[in-house]
């Protein structure tokens, strides 16, 4: 599969074999490389996600550095939301606990092999590898009823819908507080408890198999697919201690339903403690720069949401002219089409009165701000010249259908009144 074809090239720091790989002996290791490479530069660019991703893993991914310049600063606080939350899928959690099946006839395949070999650590693999399988039928004994909580508590509580067929269902305090919460937290412990004990005879075999004296390729990838599914059993664990058990009022939290199962996701509300303390504690110097970092002539804002301590400020204007160069300014179509309709049942004069006005000061402020008075095509500049005649000869019904056209708002109501405005503001 997929999947089995990408375990094969990938390693993670959870399943790398390090210096038994044979990649890693003969320098040839495409990470140890790239890593070496870095290392020995002076300047060295990634994007935030890795360098956040190096800052929770307490600098074990880049090598070390005392200077930091963070540009597109203004996007570092939802990066950082996203690498600091987590996320438990149970259809990848249960894909994954199937997934040791196979590893575990590997073992006993290597272990009956060596039977002839007396007192041989590869004795014991076959034994410890059946106590595994036992603790991961058990956890996949608890993944459906940890699954038909959450179902049932998100077709409760659903409140929107969006592309693809997810739905988002915020679990709140008031929500925790419900009977079906209940349900949720004793499968959610249920879960636990076998995932505990499933991660403690994982240890077990992991540490059998570093006790042997040779291994072979088949084994090591054993070894490696194990360490993944450490990894996601201490995940898992996580997510349901601090997302599902717990109410951590620093967090929040949400479900998502999908038709392959429902997934919890939890993010911090606030970052900026963490970066202060995991990426810019150990800097002699950092600097954010961006083209959208004040807010109403101050920083206050990104200095608060990115945790910096009374930092040196200096805002630089920027050399293109916006109010010279700009094209167009094109009203919200939608809110003006409601005030329309809305002023039609009250008042229909003042509605056709009211909207030749507001586009009169748009194209005011248009003119004003340096852009170019044109008319796409003749056809609907004569549309709005008929809007206003019909207004001002007290047709007020046909004024409205022609506004109420599908064409765009804009072109058909300036007319000659708007032209005499921009007249007027440039001369």
């Amino acid at each position: 599969s997929e999947r089995s074809a990408w375990d094969t090239l990938s390693a993670q720091s959870n399943d790398c074999l390090s210096r038994r790989c044979a990649y890693v002996r003969d320098n040839s290791c495409f990470l140890l490389r790239a890593r070496a490479r870095a290392a020995a530069a002076h300047l060295v660019v990634v994007n935030h996600a890795l360098l956040l991703a190096n800052a929770a893993s307490g600098d074990q991914v880049l090598p070390p550095y005392r200077h930091l310049v963070v540009d597109e600063a203004h996007r570092l606080e939802g990066v950082a939301t996203q690498q600091y939350g987590m996320s438990l899928s149970l259809r990848a959690l249960q894909n994954e606990v199937e997934s040791l099946a196979p590893q575990i006839g590997r073992l006993r395949e290597f272990a009956l092999g060596r039977e002839t070999e007396a007192l041989s650590p590869s004795a014991g693999l076959a034994s410890v590898g059946d106590t595994l399988a036992m603790s991961a039928a058990s956890v996949l004994a608890r993944v459906p009823d940890l699954d038909a909580a959450l179902r049932g508590f998100a077709q409760e509580f659903t409140e929107d819908s969006r592309g693809g067929g997810e739905r988002s269902i915020p679990v709140t305090a008031a929500r925790r507080a419900q009977p079906l919460w209940d349900d949720v937290e004793e499968a959610a412990a249920q879960l636990d408890l076998t995932l505990q004990l499933c991660g403690e005879r994982l240890a077990q075999v992991r540490a059998a198999i570093g006790a042997l004296p040779s291994s072979t390729p088949a084994i090591e990838r054993v070894q490696g697919s194990l360490g993944q599914l450490a990894e996601a059993i201490v995940n898992a664990r996580a997510v349901l201690h601090d997302a599902v058990l717990r109410a951590d009022q620093s967090r929040i939290v949400w479900l998502v339903e999908t038709e392959g199962g429902v997934r919890v996701e939890a993010a911090p509300l606030e970052v900026a403690d963490r970066l202060a303390s995991d990426l810019y504690a150990a800097r002699e110097s950092v600097t954010m720069t961006s083209a959208t970092l004040s807010a109403g002539g101050t920083f206050d804002f990104s200095i608060d949401t990115l945790g910096l301590i009374e930092p040196e400020t200096l805002s630089v204007p920027s050399p293109f002219d916006y109010r010279r160069a700009v094209l167009a300014l094109v009203a919200a179509w939608p809110a003006i089409r409601q005030a329309t309709a809305a002023a039609r049942v009250i008042a229909p004069r003042q509605a056709v009165i009211g909207t030749v006005i507001t586009s009169a000061v748009l194209r005011a402020v248009l003119v004003w701000s340096g852009g170019q008075f044109f008319w796409p095509d003749e056809g609907r500049y004569d549309h709005s010249r008929k809007i206003v005649q019909e207004a001002v000869a007290g047709q007020y019904g046909q004024a409205l259908v022609r506004l109420d056209s599908p064409d765009h708002l804009f072109f058909k109501i300036l007319g000659l009144i708007p032209a005499t405005v921009e007249y007027v503001v440039r001369y």
